[in-house]
């Protein structure tokens, strides 16, 4: 990956088959790796993150590559996405407003 990302050097392996791969190895070897795992874990690129989030929400039309080391297309991961969790801020929740098409408004308690 760092050939290929950082140096443009294409030694012919076929990135985006990294995931799936790993995958069959994993089903054929019945072991599990952590859901953070670089490059193959399942989480690898979801975002709970209000702050990061954010940042995703800003960069991610015009600089994809500010907040993840490569495309996740380029190994075959699902794109990044932001998640509804304990540490999500108010950009996550605008996310998710946005995908379901619905309106908030901010309520004082």
């Amino acid at each position: 990956m760092s050939l290929l990302c950082l140096y443009g050097m294409d030694i012919g392996i076929r990135t985006e088959k990294f995931c799936e791969t790993s995958k069959f190895v994993l089903d054929l070897a019945k072991v599990s790796v952590p859901p953070n795992r670089p490059v193959v874990g399942d989480k690898l690129y979801e975002v709970e993150s209000g702050i990061i989030a954010g940042w995703i929400r800003l960069a991610r039309k015009e600089h994809p590559l500010e907040f993840v080391p490569f495309s996740a297309e380029l190994v075959g991961q699902k794109p990044v996405s932001i998640v509804l969790g304990k540490n999500s801020g108010p950009p996550s929740i605008e996310e998710w407003c946005e995908k379901l098409g619905v309106t908030a408004t901010e309520a004082s308690g």
